[in-house]
């Protein structure tokens, strides 16, 4: 349970420096 929580926080954290990325190389 723990172990997916982690996951999920790094997915959502690692999709938003992505996202953040692409708007500030744009």
């Amino acid at each position: 349970m723990k172990l997916m929580h982690v996951f999920v926080f790094l997915n959502t954290f690692i999709t938003c420096s992505s996202f953040g990325s692409i708007l500030f190389i744009a």
